[in-house]
């Protein structure tokens, strides 16, 4: 049997096996992979060959030819190849992957990107030397896969799996973390919205370990999902339901689960509502005879689900209830979070205010 053939078997069995538990298990969701080698030169990079194990997770490609660039790395690195039930999205190649995880830390990575040489050793160090259990967050560069330029530096982000470090034993399983089944999009920010809850559960708040390093480059790539054109329209008008369910449908789930506090549920779910504010006004403003009427619904249920579910001194909350929290405090939640979406959306000038929105939403019954 080739080594190709040998891996195309997708059972799950490392090119070779470690002399002890790795530190790293790094999943890498494969689909027709052109620059895989890039990837797995830059683990092997991180001269960490009895701490990484890699395992790829192939969304059934219908052209597995990609796997020939795994062949020079076998044994270099411990390399397990899996493959999902059924070609769909990256979370249940990411999910797939993760069940075949045995190191400590799980670690995402995309398969056209690439690890900065000789960080991980260093992060390492740093997650022994802190103690940290359970969540650690480092720093990434979002480059220009052509030429290299670096376009932005993603510092103490929390909506990307990229750079992050989830403890197995401590948080992944006794949490019983998995990704969304069938999500399109937004798997990534499901991730962290749920493991964001969990940390709250342990610590009474959602505070993960930073760390300072930037240890990958998140490559960008005209043909990504997030970059692919969608006509005129925009990434977030495309995929606003997913965006919901990952954020605020996944505090929802996470306070019914009883992870979360009411109080800390309903501020987040508030939020949640503040942003499909911002982008959803901005869609109708942008495409005014043809936006997508359906987001409205989305939004409408997300605001019915909240009055239902969340109370203020024995009440039910209304809408003037949520434009209260979000504009306190020198209207800080609503400024934050407006320049957070504009981050999305560019800046603009509503047309209708939060309060009115809201009212056209779901207008309060006396």
């Amino acid at each position: 049997m080739t080594d190709l053939e040998r891996i195309k078997l997708f059972n799950g069995e490392p090119s070779f096996r470690l002399k002890k538990r790795p530190f790293y298990s790094i999943v890498i969701a494969c689909y027709e992979s052109e620059y895989l080698s890039d990837l797995l030169e830059s683990i092997k990079q991180q001269h960490m060959k009895e701490d990484i194990e890699v395992i790829l997770s192939d969304d059934c490609s219908p052209n597995q030819n990609y796997l020939e660039q795994v062949i020079p790395y076998l044994n270099d690195i411990s390399i397990k190849c899996v493959q999902t039930d059924y070609n769909c999205c990256p979370g249940n190649t990411r999910e797939r992957g993760s069940q075949y995880a045995e190191g400590e830390w799980l670690v995402f990575a995309d398969h056209d990107d690439e690890f900065i040489a000789d960080t991980l050793s260093g992060i390492k160090e740093q997650i022994i030397q802190s103690g940290e259990k359970y969540l650690c967050v480092a720093n990434f560069y979002h480059r220009n896969c052509t030429d290299h330029h670096i376009l932005e530096k993603m510092v103490r982000t929390r909506n990307w799996c990229h750079a992050k470090f989830f403890n197995i034993d401590n948080l992944w399983k006794p949490f019983d973390v998995h990704f969304k089944k069938d999500l399109m999009s937004h798997e990534d920010i499901y991730i962290t919205t749920y493991t964001s809850c969990c940390l709250y559960n342990i610590k009474g708040k959602d505070e993960v370990f930073f760390l300072d390093t930037f240890c990958y480059y998140w490559n960008y790539h005209q043909e990504s999902l997030s970059n692919r054109p969608y006509g005129d329209r925009t990434f977030i008008e495309v995929f606003l339901k997913d965006y919901l369910i990952s954020t605020g449908y996944t505090y929802l789930e996470t306070y019914y689960k009883r992870l979360i506090s009411p109080l800390f549920a309903y501020e987040n779910c508030a939020a949640t509502m503040l942003y499909l504010y911002f982008y959803i006004v901005n869609m109708m403003m942008n495409r005014p005879q043809d936006y997508l009427t359906k987001n409205i619904g989305y939004a409408r249920k997300f605001l019915i689900k909240i009055k239902q579910n969340f109370k203020i001194e024995g009440r039910y909350v209304t809408n003037q209830d949520l434009v209260k929290l979000t504009t306190d405090y020198n209207n800080l939640m609503y400024l934050n979070i407006r320049e957070r979406a504009f981050g999305n959306t560019g800046k603009y000038e509503p047309f209708i205010s939060f309060k009115d929105w809201l009212n056209l939403l779901d207008e309060d019954k006396e």
